[in-house]
């Protein structure tokens, strides 16, 4: 690890960590260890969980697990205002003297929940740099919380020094709540381990003979598993064209039902959830994404660094790069365009096929690694502001840790 007596402590914040599934336990734990990496000295208080009694004390000594009451922001009575405000009162107390504690000047908020209320306080009465990062798209379901919520995630956006995205559609959306169109917003794109998440091993035997599509996620709604199945069913590609389901949710049973019944067979495999996904993904020609909403989806960005081409709406990548660069962009919720996608793909050559993951992977390595990731918090954390700060070598030194693992 690089030591560096430039680079203040760093508090991140979030609901989940370790155990949960979804992206921002996993960015949590990114920006945790990669800062820490990078020789800042970071914590993680983690907010809607309990700690694991299966903890190894040694790898969490820098994650703190206590909750900031919130209630009356989800449900506005005098039972929640009066447990609200005792509560509230000792745990902001502790995270006051927390802060204090280690001398944190910046706080970073993955995903801007009712608990920022105690962190707008906290930037009210303490010297902190707040950076609110909307990395999810939990930011575009706004509207469904309470008037009270939606009141106070406003405010921790308009009370944040950066607000980081992860797309460009979902800064527009936090413009869009604040009504502040000079907004401090900041792109960084979600990253993946790269060195993990690599082309398939030549010993692999891919797709045993046959050409292979392969979707990952949680099987919600907006994942539009169904479009999947049916765009497949609608293709015109060869009949031993097979398709890998790897994950679970509560649209599974609902996916599997509809294979079924469009008679695909033993042409669809449903594996479970995974805690590995890189085999199905060594075995697949092709990765295919459907999602009504994402933000900057982590399957497409691994599916990427394993040098697959892809079919995906367009979230991530598939909003940024050009159509038929490294994939192919579909509209949507367009069944037909999802299987004249599939069906392109699937009949064009390998060698077309392979170019288009290679360069995918190329970008991947470019935009996705850890270091860049990084490098890109370093620069909004330890803005330069004169040659007493942080400067660009510093930060190059600090990412080029990450980089290596030092």
């Amino acid at each position: 690890m690089m030591e560096s007596n430039s680079m203040d402590p760093v508090l991140i914040v979030s609901p989940w960590y370790k155990g949960s599934i979804g992206g921002v336990a996993r960015i949590a734990g990114q920006l945790l260890h990669g800062l820490s990496k990078a020789g800042v000295k970071s914590y993680l208080i983690v907010t809607c969980e309990e700690k694991p009694e299966s903890a190894s004390q040694d790898m969490e000594s820098n994650v703190w697990y206590f909750q900031i009451p919130s209630y009356a922001f989800y449900r506005l009575n005098p039972k929640a205002i009066v447990m609200m405000f005792l509560r509230g009162a000792i745990a902001f107390w502790r995270l006051f003297s927390f802060i204090r504690k280690h001398d944190i000047r910046t706080v970073i908020i993955p995903f801007p929940r009712a608990d920022v209320w105690a962190f707008v306080l906290l930037r009210c009465i303490y010297r902190l740099r707040l950076i609110t990062s909307c990395e999810g798209n939990d930011i575009t379901r706004f509207k469904s919380h309470s008037a009270l919520h939606q009141w106070i995630i406003r405010r921790g956006l308009k009370s944040s020094d950066v607000v980081l995205v992860c797309a460009e559609h979902l800064g527009t959306k936090a413009i869009q709540i604040t009504g502040n169109p000079s907004l401090p917003i900041h792109h960084i794109p979600n990253c993946a381990d790269v060195n993990y998440f690599v082309p398939a091993p030549h010993r692999s035997s891919r797709s045993n003979g046959r050409t292979t599509l392969v979707h990952v996620s949680t099987f919600v709604p907006k994942k539009r598993t169904l479009d999947i199945i049916e765009g497949f069913a609608q293709a015109q590609i060869p009949a031993d064209t097979r398709l890998i389901m790897v994950g679970a949710g509560q649209e599974l049973e609902a996916t599997i039902e509809r294979s079924r019944a469009l008679g695909l067979g033993n042409r669809v495999e449903f594996v479970g959830q995974q805690q590995d996904v890189r085999p199905y993904l060594w075995e697949a020609d092709i990765f295919v994404l459907a999602s009504d909403d994402e933000g900057a989806p982590l399957a497409l960005v691994e599916a990427m660094a394993c040098g697959l081409p892809w079919i995906s709406t367009p979230w991530g990548p598939a909003a940024d790069l050009p159509n038929g660069e490294c994939g192919l962009v579909v509209p949507i919720g367009s069944i037909r365009h999802l299987a004249e996608a599939m069906t392109q793909l699937v009949n064009d050559s390998a060698q077309r096929r392979s170019a288009m993951g290679a360069r995918g992977r190329t970008y991947a390595e470019r935009e996705f690694s850890e270091a860049e990731y990084i490098r890109r918090h370093l620069e909004v954390i330890f803005p330069t502001r004169g040659s007493g700060n942080l400067n660009d070598n510093v930060i190059a030194t600090a990412s080029n840790a990450v980089g290596t693992g030092h």
